[in-house]
């Protein structure tokens, strides 16, 4: 009930050739670009505002339940970089992506729009550790900005905090 109005009233904006910086519907008007539960700028939504015409609830469900799916491979690829068998791998995508956590928040889209990047920024630096390498260094920072963009600041906190705190463990045991 609180995010479709948004996520349509950036779609039409979208769609009539306006960015939306501001939106008169609220309050009298207020800034609508500076909103960051707004997720204007994640790349899958500017998608589905230029693409869906016009912006519908499925639209917003579909974003939901492909991010759901999202978390899911990246986590199963999480675990198979740890060498996980692949059903181990698939239980662990499935554990993740349909935790209590992603569940309970599907009405809260920017929540779970965020969740998927904390496995593949984990799974990224853990490659650019290991393998001390600069293209996994910069998938981690296309990792962790893609979480940014998702629309939830404190997810986004804690998935930053988590990181950190898995960089100084691989730091740690990775160190000869």
């Amino acid at each position: 009930s609180f995010y479709y109005p948004l996520y349509r009233f950036a779609g039409a904006e979208i769609a009539a050739g306006r960015f939306p910086l501001w939106n008169p519907t609220l309050w009298g008007g207020t800034p609508f670009a500076a909103n960051q539960q707004t997720g204007l700028f994640s790349p899958f939504n500017l998608a589905a505002f230029a693409l869906a015409r016009p912006f519908g609830y499925g639209t917003l469900q579909w974003l939901a339940i492909g991010h759901v799916w999202l978390a899911s491979a990246l986590a199963y690829a999480f675990c198979r970089d740890f060498g996980a068998r692949r059903s181990a791998a698939l239980i662990g995508g499935v554990t993740f992506a349909y935790s209590g956590f992603i569940i309970a928040h599907l009405g809260h889209y920017p929540m779970v729009a965020v969740a998927p990047w904390l496995p593949a920024a984990f799974l990224a630096l853990r490659r650019a550790i290991l393998r001390r390498s600069l293209p996994w260094t910069l998938a981690t920072a296309g990792a962790l900005l893609l979480a940014i963009l998702g629309g939830h600041q404190q997810i986004f906190l804690y998935l930053l905090t988590a990181t950190a705190l898995y960089w100084l463990f691989l730091a740690w045991t990775a160190s000869p």
